[in-house]
């Protein structure tokens, strides 16, 4: 799971506008920090996979603001985007609010492979507006995987924070090193 910078200030002001208010021309410029990404550390992927809105919430809303990002990764990158992979067969709550352990439960087995979706060892890329505690991500990587997808990476425009104050044995260490620390440990705490 990799963001391409930290969730905050005009970078969440421009996701919240792209999600909640309608203004899908955002998503152009929000979706060249995933290309820009993409151009600095080239992995080769087979297929990009937006992460599916429950049915009801994409009627509600009219469009889900993962499938646009990659749209415009996919294009720039020459890059397959595959919506037909994984599908959300719940709709759950959102998870802004939700602490670490209410985020995983509440997406638990939300996604599963569509019907016909069949993949043989397949290196797949998720896109997502914002990772916090890649709660989400972990669970479309496990449907994914039951599709039969080999590598699943994800990448975000946006991600948490790591917390300001390092833990006794995180002392002495830079900022990078921090923050590959914290993601490390996260990792492991969510399982991932």
């Amino acid at each position: 799971m990799r963001g391409v910078v930290f969730y905050g200030g005009s970078i969440d002001s421009a996701i919240q506008a792209l999600k909640y208010e309608g203004l899908k021309q955002l998503a152009a410029p929000l979706a060249s920090y995933l290309t820009g990404y993409l151009e600095n550390h080239p992995i080769a992927f087979d297929a990009l996979v937006p992460v599916p809105l429950h049915p009801d919430r994409l009627t509600t809303r009219g469009y889900n603001q993962s499938d646009l990002l990659a749209e415009y990764v996919g294009k720039a990158r020459n890059i397959p985007v595959r919506t037909d992979l994984i599908i959300r067969t719940r709709d759950t709550k959102p998870q802004v609010h939700l602490k670490r352990n209410e985020r995983l439960e509440n997406v638990y087995q939300a996604f599963e492979p569509a019907q016909a979706a069949h993949l043989d060892g397949e290196t797949i890329l998720l896109i997502d507006d914002v990772c916090t505690t890649g709660a989400t991500l972990i669970a479309c990587a496990e449907a994914l995987h039951r599709s039969g997808a080999g590598e699943v990476w994800a990448l975000t425009v946006a991600r948490a924070r790591p917390p300001i104050d390092p833990e006794p044995w995180q002392e002495g260490l830079d900022p990078a090193e921090l923050f590959i620390a914290w993601d490390e440990d996260r990792n492991k705490s969510v399982g991932a």
